[in-house]
């Protein structure tokens, strides 16, 4: 796969040149950035632009909107951090969903990638936890590292060997960050950072924020 790279997001005028010289299909950004691109970049900018995906903070449906009326593409998000390598959940625009259900949903982060398994569990007890009870997510999957270089402290207080119910061995989980189970029923009042919504399908984000445990 080829890309193309600037190093500053923020010089959005140089970032629109490149994309018009080269014409990427994938945009990884954040909502911010986004905004400086609605200023300055003109539409044939990202006209070959196919996905264009959001994380870091949340992403509010006027900017979605806006974006999408301006270069033709409906920005998603995607939630991730470093020691996750670093993706968890994503949505998949329709242009690209291989599947029958819906791949993408607005206020969400999307489904976890394949091969990664998510819990959401008492911080304290580890207990897996009932619908609309704040907790702790717990991610499993080949894109979790290994730990942090030299520091066996921090690293046990990332890593917590459970029992996942789908398999016979323990598996070693990362602790992300304090979450709710919600029906998708709830109001977004009342959801916090993080749920899973209609039946465990979505990863919700509705503040933006992400907490380290420990």
């Amino acid at each position: 796969m080829r890309s193309v790279y600037h190093f500053t997001p923020l010089d959005a005028g140089q970032v629109g040149k490149l994309s018009r010289k080269w014409g990427p299909t994938v945009l990884l950004s954040t909502p911010t950035f986004l905004r400086s691109y609605l200023r300055r970049c003109e539409p044939k900018d990202f006209e070959k632009m196919d996905i264009v995906v959001t994380g870091a903070e949340k992403m509010p449906m006027s900017l979605a909107e806006a974006f999408e009326e301006k270069f033709g593409v409906r920005p998603v998000e995607g939630y991730g951090i470093t020691e996750l390598s670093p993706l968890v959940s994503v949505n998949v625009p329709p242009s690209r969903s291989q599947a029958e259900q819906t791949d993408s949903k607005f206020g969400t982060v999307g489904r976890p990638i394949p091969e990664v398994a998510t819990k959401i569990v008492d911080p304290d007890t580890f207990d897996e936890l009932p619908v609309g009870t704040d907790g702790m997510l717990l991610v499993k999957g080949p894109n979790v590292m290994k730990g942090y270089l030299g520091e066996a402290e921090k690293t046990a207080k990332r890593y917590v060997t459970f029992q996942l119910a789908e398999v016979a061995i323990p598996r070693r989980l990362y602790r992300t960050i304090l979450s709710r189970i919600a029906a998708s029923q709830r109001s977004r009042r009342e959801r916090d950072r993080y749920d899973w919504s209609d039946g465990a399908s979505y990863l919700r984000t509705t503040r933006g924020h992400r907490c380290q445990s420990g």
